[in-house]
């Protein structure tokens, strides 16, 4: 059998394929606690404070001021990226804000993309998410070489299979994140340079 580490690292798997396979071989979130990447600051704990780049217009409606609960449908397309708030760094943070705006310039046609928030949670927030007694979140730790704060959500295979339990955990993670929301430049000037 392998370990949490050779799931995420060696399989061969990604998105929501990985996710799967992590619920198959490790269910009820089990590899939580446990080292998932080999840049790893260390398992993802409940008091920690984890942020979501709001990418504007994909993320955010300007017209009525409101983050969309849309904005996390990658949770159930591939897996919802965090940033683990203590390990991030400014230029980590700063990066990963160019990256996203990059990508989408390299679409056809190109999208204008713009970051000017983040929003916010504790990580034990994110995980106390149930639907009929069943907890529906996991964040893992998924520290990637030139991003060791980054984090993943992931969810169960059956939510990833049934249309009406997506729809249920992206409103539950849209509640829980998007009222807490941050301008860029506030946050990342509180970040380790």
């Amino acid at each position: 059998m392998i370990n949490c580490l050779e799931c995420f690292c060696e399989s061969g798997f990604s998105g929501r394929e990985l996710q799967k396979l992590v619920d198959e071989l490790f269910p009820a979130f089990a590899c939580e606690m446990r080292v998932c990447s080999p840049y790893s600051p260390g398992p993802v704990e409940d008091d920690e404070q984890v942020a979501f780049i709001l990418i504007d217009p994909l993320h955010y409606d300007s017209v009525r001021d409101v983050v969309v609960p849309e904005a996390f449908q990658e949770l159930t397309n591939r897996d919802l990226s965090l940033l683990r708030v203590a390990y991030a760094t400014s230029e980590q943070v700063n990066r990963q804000r160019d990256e996203l705006i990059q990508r989408g310039r390299e679409r056809i046609p190109p999208q204008s993309r713009l970051v000017n928030e983040v929003c916010t949670s504790r990580v034990g927030d994110l995980r106390q998410t149930k639907e009929a007694g069943q907890r529906l979140l996991g964040v893992y730790d998924t520290a990637l070489e030139n991003i060791s704060s980054h984090a993943s959500v992931f969810t169960r295979t059956d939510v990833l299979e049934d249309r009406k339990l997506r729809k249920i955990v992206r409103n539950r993670i849209h509640a829980l994140l998007s009222p807490n929301r941050k301008p860029f430049g506030e946050f990342t000037a509180n970040l380790a340079a």
